[in-house]
C-alpha cells in the first residue's frame, strides 16, 4: 500500500459533509479498512499506524 492518498469528500442524506483519505491498494482485491477519528490518532500518526 502506498503511504500517497486523495482527499475525498461525502455529503450525508442530511446535509453534513464526512471528510477523509483514500489509500490505494497495491493488489487489487484487497480488503478495505475504515478508519474513525480515535484509532491511531490522526494525520502522520495515523500514516505511520497504516505502515504497521
Amino acid at each position: 500500500m502506498s503511504t500517497s492518498h486523495q482527499d475525498v469528500s461525502f455529503q450525508t442524506f442530511d446535509g453534513v459533509t464526512l471528510k477523509g483519505w483514500f489509500f490505494q491498494a497495491s493488489a487489487e482485491k484487497s480488503p478495505c479498512i475504515i478508519m474513525t477519528h480515535g484509532v491511531c490518532l490522526m494525520d502522520d500518526v495515523g500514516k505511520k499506524c497504516l505502515k504497521s
